[in-house]
């Protein structure tokens, strides 16, 4: 089972790192200023960035949690890019970019709602939704569904301004590219 780190805590291994590199800078600039062994100031010197480094690549991961919560730059696709996603995802029908949501998304999502995603993420008063959602899986890829399992009737639902018309713009175009009559 994975161990289960709460990426929206305070980031206590960069306070780390800042502390070891100050005893590391501390240690060296004052080791002439001692009747003690010079060296012995220099190895505890090392011996601190090397804690520092240590501790540094947790510190990079929690920024970069945080630095995904501000969302993805909005991606526009050409008809001539659709086409090529097409090719690669044969009898499929391409939604966009995205993740699967799963336990992991929800736990999550479900303690960043209890921090208020507007404490760790860019809020703007012109973007509507929850754009930090992006934030929560390390990357997206091609977000698909069987064409077979799309026959009969298909329900789309949201908010004003959720992309509703942008997936009708995606679903036309691509019956379109597969010459089905619209």
């Amino acid at each position: 089972m994975d161990r289960y780190t709460n990426p929206w805590r305070p980031n206590f291994e960069a306070i780390a790192v800042g502390l070891w590199l100050l005893l590391a800078a501390f240690a060296f600039v004052s080791a002439p200023h001692w009747r003690l062994h010079t060296p012995a100031f220099h190895a505890l010197a090392l011996g601190a960035v090397l804690m520092a480094l240590t501790w540094l690549p947790g510190a990079l991961r929690m920024r970069a949690a945080r630095r995904a919560l501000n969302g993805r730059p909005l991606a526009l696709v050409t008809a001539e890019q659709l086409a090529g996603t097409m090719k690669r995802l044969p009898s499929q029908l391409w939604l966009g970019r995205g993740f699967e949501w799963e336990r992991a998304q929800a736990q999550l999502a479900h303690d960043l709602l209890r921090v208020g995603p507007s404490r760790l993420a860019e809020v703007s008063p012109t973007q509507i939704g929850a754009h930090w959602l992006h934030g929560l899986a390390p990357r997206e890829d091609d977000l698909a569904v069987p064409l077979s399992t799309l026959e009969g009737h298909m329900l789309v639902v949201g908010t004003t301004g959720a992309g509703k018309t942008r997936l009708f713009d995606l679903l036309i175009t691509q019956a379109v590219l597969r010459g089905e009559a619209v």
